[in-house]
């Protein structure tokens, strides 16, 4: 089994991030597009999901300083160190 490299890591890191942006995103659309459709009684608990799922998701995509970030930031700048050694 191969151990990836660092460059690998930080690659996986960096399409995990958009990954994880557009299944927020997605999950939100679907939540109001549901909520459109759904009887009134169970639009507010859609519309609910909806707004935290985008939330989340403008939280992945603007938030500088989140943990998630950094992590993937410190990766990237610890491969592009070991690469032009």
């Amino acid at each position: 089994m191969r151990i990836p490299s660092l460059l690998d890591i930080a690659q996986i890191v960096r399409h995990a991030r958009l990954g994880l942006f557009l299944v927020m995103l997605a999950i939100g659309a679907t939540q109001a597009i549901t909520a459109l459709r759904s009887p009134a009684g169970q639009a507010p608990g859609h519309l609910i999901v909806a707004a935290v799922a985008i939330g989340v998701a403008i939280r992945f995509y603007a938030a500088k300083r989140s943990s998630f970030n950094r992590a993937a930031a410190e990766i990237e700048r610890l491969a592009a160190r070991k690469t032009t050694k």
